[in-house]
């Protein structure tokens, strides 16, 4: 397996990569890694402009998510310009998975489970089988890109205040999308608290407010390790702040200690100003006073912080303390038990759905796919706590688009890696 750390931070330009090729070749690579950079930018953009559309394929139960069709478009393509790769070893690992999620549904004794849900994760996870080499150059590009796009994301979360400010309804692309067609089962406007005449932005685009608060921890997190700019770590900040999404900022806690190992001392006199600034500020908005009765929620029924976390585990629990025939085999696709304010993550649905064995195999495809192939550890790692606790991202295809567009898609070449020193 490739080395899980690249020699990013890419402040700078990487010098030009060993060995040398012959400057016809070396040209014609880098015309090509601009055809896959501007494809796979695209891809992005329209994921994100489409996460709130979607096609009923069972109605009330499985949408078909139109990022989705960003995804598999873009994978089209790189295969017709001749760049797409499948990973020999991605693809074993998704076997094995795929071949036990099918043996388990055979094996179960009640043919209640949804097919059309099994189907989909295999939709979805036979994304994470291919790859494209690029030239360190060009991820670099690809990242610089996606830190434009948060800035965007800020912008449209500034807009939504301005609005409401005007004392005008906050815009949401869900007021433009046929009923029929809307991605459902997401709280897209939610006030800021109960009572309030302000609602929490929710960038337009994205799903809801704690999707637009990711997004701005994402671009945040990868600022501060990658490329250290100012200017745009004061935007993203500001708009991960503005969002008024707890999860944005649970995925600053989750990373912090991977943070701290790409920390450079020319940010300790920002951080110095900084801080009692933002100190000041987060007391004065209120900020101080949600983040401590967040804390207080993982003890309490219920609550955002308990279920994400408290519940997924007990959950697990009850699954080896239960019957044996479940843990192995599982309750089938789509069977996990529904409740009013409870977000069922990967970390308990694989298990409870698919049982112990199928759920191995799964974990042990997924970190296989997520880090590694010279992607830098701190994208891998972003990504994968978003998907792990901060969504009931399994079934949610835009939680894998995120993951395949920057943590597994993607691939440089060891000799096409910077040499240290």
């Amino acid at each position: 397996m490739a080395t899980a750390h690249t020699s990013l931070p890419l402040t700078e330009p990487p010098p030009a990569v060993a060995p040398v090729l012959p400057l016809e070749e070396e040209a014609a690579i880098a015309r090509s890694d601009r055809k896959v950079l501007i494809a796979i930018t695209t891809a992005f953009v329209f994921a994100i402009m489409t996460m709130k559309v979607g096609i009923p394929i069972v109605p009330g139960q499985t949408m078909l998510q139109l990022a989705l069709f960003a995804i598999w478009g873009l994978l089209g393509y790189l295969a017709i310009i001749g760049r797409l790769r499948i990973s020999p070893i991605k693809l074993s690992l998704f076997l094995v998975f795929a071949t036990g999620a099918i043996f388990v549904h055979i094996l179960q004794p009640d043919k209640s489970f949804s097919l059309p849900s099994l189907l989909y994760v295999l939709l979805i996870y036979s994304t994470y089988v291919f790859f494209v080499p690029v030239r360190e150059e060009t991820l670099r590009r690809f990242l610089l890109n996606f830190q434009i796009l948060t800035l965007c994301a800020a912008a449209i979360v500034g807009i939504d205040w301005i609005f409401q400010f005007a004392h005008l309804k906050m815009p949401s692309i869900e007021h433009i999308i046929p009923k029929a067609l809307l991605f459902f089962n997401f709280v897209y406007i939610q006030p800021l608290e109960w009572g309030s005449h302000f609602d929490k932005p929710n960038g337009f685009f994205f799903l809801e407010t704690s999707y637009v608060s990711q997004f701005m921890a994402f671009g945040l997190l990868f600022e501060v390790c990658l490329f250290q700019r100012l200017r745009y770590m004061a935007v993203q900040g500001v708009g991960l702040v503005a969002a008024f999404g707890g999860t944005g900022l649970l995925c600053v806690v989750l990373c912090a200690p991977v943070v701290l190992f790409y920390f450079r001392l020319r940010l300790l006199p920002l951080l110095l100003i900084s801080a009692p600034i933002i100190g000041v500020a987060a007391f004065q908005l209120g900020l101080v006073e949600n983040a401590m009765s967040r804390t207080e929620e993982f003890s309490e029924d219920g609550s955002s912080g308990n279920q994400r976390f408290n519940r997924q585990f007990e959950r697990v629990g009850e699954v080896f303390q239960g019957p044996v025939e479940n843990m192995l085999i599982g309750i089938g696709a789509g069977q996990m038990p529904q409740h009013l304010h409870i977000m069922w993550t990967p970390v308990s649905k694989v298990v409870v759905e698919y049982g112990v064995f199928v759920y191995a195999a799964f974990w042990l495809f997924f970190f296989y796919s997520m880090f590694g192939s010279g992607i830098p550890f701190i994208v891998s790692w972003v990504m994968t706590m978003q998907y792990l606790f901060l969504n009931g991202s399994f079934l949610v295809p835009i939680n894998s688009v995120f993951n395949v567009l920057l943590a597994a898609l993607l691939m440089v070449p060891k000799e096409w890696r910077r040499k240290e020193g």
